[in-house]
């Protein structure tokens, strides 16, 4: 599960950056702000592919960076950029939204699995 959650995250990222370069008319800070987050996605589905074990603060990194993703499409394409106007919802659009929810849901399903412990045996058995 965790390695799923790393390659749609990666994949979140390169959708991200596929809709920037594709874009008609985006502000400077726009580049920055975008670009910003495709680059702390890279780094999340990087950091969740080598990590041993998903931990809260891997979790926690992800499932931001999906929702900021969401919340910044959905209010983009629905009402535009400051001196922008509305955006059009594309097949791109929504498929970063599509692909924003799924990391969301399998970063929490990834949190509430149980993790292996290294004992097999039960501490308070006899």
């Amino acid at each position: 599960m965790r390695k799923a959650t790393a390659l749609l995250t990666g994949a979140l990222a390169a959708l991200l950056t596929f809709e920037l370069a594709s874009a008609s008319q985006v502000a400077g800070y726009g580049v920055a702000l975008v670009g910003s987050v495709a680059l702390g996605t890279v780094l999340a589905a990087v950091r969740l592919w080598g990590a041993a074990a998903c931990t809260a603060d891997m979790r926690m990194a992800t499932g931001l960076l999906a929702g900021l993703t969401l919340c910044g499409q959905v209010l983009t394409s629905t009402f535009g950029g400051p001196g922008l106007a509305p955006a059009h919802w594309t097949a791109t659009a929504v498929a970063v939204v599509v692909m924003s929810l799924t990391v969301l849901v399998l970063v929490g399903f990834t949190g509430a699995a149980p993790q292996r412990t290294q004992r097999s045996e039960h501490p308070y058995a006899l």
